[in-house]
């Protein structure tokens, strides 16, 4: 049966290595409908590989809390009830979204152990806003090439591991559909840019604002199958 091979890349985020999951299965009911086989024969037809480029950033943030706050602080919101709530959120569990909106917006969180920072006997105020802000805008700061390479590299790594997997497991001829979220659209472009060895991002309309005097003309340089053929073709073999 061809294949047809589909990378999940997630935008700003905490460390979730099943953030795909839940998308990854709507993406094949959707296709076994659309293309009128079983889910069987649908799991077959899309190889999926999730592209978490999370982890190496979270460490520094991890640092940074544990700075404002403690260690103790550092696993309480890292690896306690705010990071679960976001991957119920991400397994598509929307009633985690109200228990997450209480801990972002309590100033103090005093019968939490290991919250008294550096600044007072509380340490700063929202630490659950502090945190959400340390997540999902601290990814965009990390991700600067030009302040801190390694970041940047290290996102690279993580998306060309989970497209070498990818390979492994749909084939190295199957044509490659890639999903990206949001800031993980970025992280894509700027790979392929580097891949085919063009200025990285000066191209890309969003980094306009950044560089107002670069040339917008040259996209990146796609040359995918017909995606609707290669349905027709995996039915047709299913």
């Amino acid at each position: 049966m061809n294949s047809i091979a589909v990378a999940f890349v997630h935008g700003v985020e905490i460390d979730d290595p099943g953030f795909a999951a839940r998308p990854a299965a709507m993406l094949r009911a959707a296709f076994a409908r659309a293309a009128g086989m079983s889910r069987t024969d649908a799991d077959d037809a899309l190889g999926v590989e999730a592209v978490n480029w999370a982890p190496h950033i979270e460490e520094r943030q991890r640092e940074l809390f544990a700075r404002m706050y403690s260690e103790e602080g550092v696993r309480t919101f890292f690896d306690g009830q705010l990071a679960r709530l976001v991957k119920r959120l991400n397994a598509g569990r929307a009633l985690a979204l109200a228990p997450l909106a209480g801990w972002l917006l309590l100033p103090f969180l005093p019968g939490i152990p290991g919250l008294r920072g550096r600044l007072g006997p509380r340490g700063p105020r929202y630490p659950g806003a502090r945190w959400l802000m340390l997540h999902f805008g601290g990814d965009i700061i990390a991700y600067d090439r030009q302040r801190n390479e390694a970041n940047y590299v290290a996102a690279h790594e993580s998306l060309a591991r989970a497209l070498a997997r990818l390979a492994e497991k749909a084939g190295d001829g199957a044509p490659l559909c890639v999903l990206a979220h949001s800031f993980g659209s970025v992280l894509v472009s700027d790979y392929v840019y580097d891949q085919q060895e063009t200025p990285r991002g000066r191209k890309l309309a969003l980094w306009s604002l950044r560089y107002p005097d670069a040339t917008l003309d040259k996209p990146i340089d796609f040359h995918g199958p017909d995606i609707a053929g290669r349905r027709t073709a995996c039915r047709a073999n299913g």
